[in-house]
């Protein structure tokens, strides 16, 4: 209450485990009535406890049923509120509310609570990971050995850390405050890994695209001094210097085309291998092959300028005296 007092504050509550902080709790959970098959593995749910105003405060939208009140407490029946995902994978041809469940471990187990909500999804582990089955318990119902504040600012999050602090300190002065971050800080975080393999792989497509520039160069001036005599032969019988030039940029771009098209299908075979370091894109997304593709045709042209030029200057005479 004192942080949503605090100016620039627009809501704030309490969970035991904040988004993208590596830490899941998952817990296994019998569902009543449910009778295990043989080969049917244990069920493992996140848990989260949190404060009535979480979800407000997290923007979770509610899909049926009911959010966490302030009257879900020690004193009233112990209730939770699930994901979309836990509901579609665990109850998926009922209604899911006033079903029970109960932790099969830690200070909880063996303790009944009544799903009264449904919420939609949060990628708590990463976003380029779906999301798990989850359960959101009333924080006030248990004794959480630990806690993160989430608050919702107006402005920058940094500007009204002092007066969050204060808060906190107003209230219990001996009350300790070990990080203080933002949820862009928790989100580029998660994504650290990531974008040290993202960054490895772009160093390489780098170096791979140079020496590929190299090559076809160096293929494209062989090809053009190896054929010397027949350029002198075309320009001596008309040829204009502007199709001498198209003809040896188009043997570049026909070449690249060709490696284009293979490394195509091999990234397509190879897709499933880096499927992990793709967040909302997927490993067939034809406007990548195609980004690709005429990144090699461009690269192939640019490569091909030099040669072609210097085909194009060929002095007829001097090509056939040669030969």
């Amino acid at each position: 209450e004192r942080l949503t007092r605090t100016p620039s504050v627009r809501g704030a509550a309490a969970t035991s485990l904040v988004p993208f902080s590596g830490m899941r709790g998952a817990n296994g959970v019998e569902i009543e009535g449910h009778v295990r098959g043989a080969n049917e593995l244990s069920i493992i749910i996140d848990q989260r406890y949190v404060s009535s105003a979480y979800f407000q405060t997290m923007r979770i939208p509610l899909v049926t049923g009911r959010l966490l009140t302030d009257r879900d407490d020690s004193r009233s029946e112990r209730v939770t509120v699930i994901n979309r995902t836990m509901a579609a994978r665990y109850f998926p041809n009922e209604n899911p509310l006033n079903r029970r469940v109960r932790t099969t471990a830690g200070f909880d187990s063996n303790i009944w609570f009544r799903i009264v909500g449904v919420v939609e999804d949060v990628r708590h582990v990463a976003l380029s990971r779906d999301a798990v089955p989850e359960m959101y318990h009333p924080i006030e119902q248990t004794a959480v050995p630990t806690f993160t504040v989430v608050m919702r600012t107006a402005g920058d999050p940094g500007a009204a850390t002092p007066a969050a602090r204060a808060a906190v300190r107003a209230v219990d002065p001996d009350l300790p405050i070990y990080e203080v971050s933002s949820m862009e800080d928790l989100i580029a975080a998660s994504f650290a890994q990531t974008r040290t393999t993202m960054l490895l792989l772009t160093a390489t497509a780098v170096l791979a695209a140079a020496l590929a520039a190299v090559a076809i160069y160096g293929a494209i001036w062989y090809s053009v001094v190896h054929r010397t005599p027949e350029i002198g032969i075309r320009l001596a019988l008309g040829a204009s210097p502007s199709s001498i030039f198209r003809r040896v940029v188009g043997s570049a771009v026909a070449l690249a085309g060709t490696g284009a098209a293979l490394g195509s299908a091999g990234a397509l075979a190879a897709g499933p291998l880096v499927r992990g370091l793709l967040f909302d894109t997927r490993t067939t997304d034809p406007f990548t092959h195609g980004a690709v593709v005429a990144g090699a045709i461009a690269l192939a042209i640019g490569a091909s300028i030099a040669p072609a030029v210097h085909a194009m200057r060929i002095d007829p005479i001097v090509a056939l005296r040669a030969d």
